[in-house]
């Protein structure tokens, strides 16, 4: 009876670790767009296009659509038009997202004449028409980080003709990581310290803006950013997985580059062996010492080594 209410205990205590939600940074769980410019580090999605549906935003992400959630204030919604000033969550990541939809300074999701007229108030320099802040990056329909004549012109455009020119993402290469010491042993271990120089690509056609890293696995190194390389040390043994993504002056985001290092300074633990009589099968012999006139069988067992485990044997007579 004991034993079926431990069961019991077992299979609630488990359910109830299901229920919790376990919530990651987004850089882990490395949350991608190819329509959208995501700016993990001001909290913004930007670039998107005007009257977006929420069913088309959803699928413009590399997570499954159930995943995402869209909040008006606090109502979730799940029709209609995305808009400038709605929040965006992904299940399973801790950060949460602002958007800014392109030429939406009105918040509506779309561009209208009051969207113009608020544009043309702010390039006059009407008193008390200043467009700043989330509203700004909406009015910047260029990109060029001004509010002027050309994003009125590309705003007339789309209100007369429904076309709006987007320009693709422009991404910087993503970083170099690479062994620059450490001495190999079999089957991708190192026996030895390891150092690695993590470093932005000088191949990149897109300005590199910052570069940062990570180390997780056996011992952690926060999250880091470099000047343009840096060697990490990695001692003691274990695995250790080294991750590291470049973003541009923009904001785009590389891929994240990754590398895993294996560690084993430590030897195996010697087999043991044993002496028999004849055959496998026969009496142990337990002095060593004196000499006899039979045959002898020798067996070793096995060594264990925790880490990387046991390659081969060796011995000699």
């Amino acid at each position: 009876k004991m034993s079926r209410k431990i069961k019991i205990l077992a299979i609630i205590i488990m359910s109830l670790f299901l229920l919790i939600p376990i919530s990651v940074r987004a850089e882990e769980i490395n949350l991608e767009s190819n329509k959208y410019l995501i700016l993990e580090e001001s909290g913004y999605i930007t670039r998107v296009i005007p009257e977006t549906t929420v069913i088309e935003f959803k699928y413009q992400f590399n997570i499954g659509i159930e995943k995402i959630h869209i909040y008006s204030g606090e109502e979730e919604i799940t029709d209609g038009y995305v808009a400038t000033g709605m929040k965006v969550t992904f299940d399973g990541i801790e950060e949460e997202y602002i958007l800014s939809v392109i030429g939406d300074i009105n918040r509506d999701g779309t561009i209208t004449q009051i969207d113009l007229s608020r544009l043309i108030w702010h390039t006059i320099g009407l008193e008390g028409k200043t467009i700043d802040g989330l509203e700004g990056m909406s009015a910047d329909l260029s990109r060029d980080g001004k509010i002027n004549q050309v994003d009125i012109t590309l705003m007339i455009r789309y209100i007369m003709e429904h076309e709006l020119y987007i320009p693709e993402i422009e991404r910087p290469e993503a970083p170099i990581i690479e062994v620059v010491e450490g001495e190999e042993g079999e089957e991708g271990w190192y026996v030895s310290d390891v150092e690695v120089e993590i470093r932005e690509n000088e191949e990149s056609k897109v300005e590199i803006g910052r570069t940062l890293y990570k180390v997780t696995g056996s011992a952690e190194v926060a999250e880091k950013e470099i000047e343009s390389r840096e060697r990490v040390k990695i001692e003691g043994d274990g695995e250790y997985r080294i991750r590291a993504y470049s973003y541009s002056t923009e904001g785009a985001k590389t891929t994240v580059s990754s590398k895993t290092i294996k560690i084993d300074k430590t030897a195996p633990g010697l087999p043991t062996s044993v002496l028999r009589y004849g055959s496998s099968t026969g009496t142990v012999r337990t002095n060593a010492d004196t000499w006899t006139n039979q045959d002898l069988w020798w067996g070793s067992y096995s060594a264990t080594d925790a880490l990387s485990g046991i390659d081969h044997y060796e011995y000699s007579t």
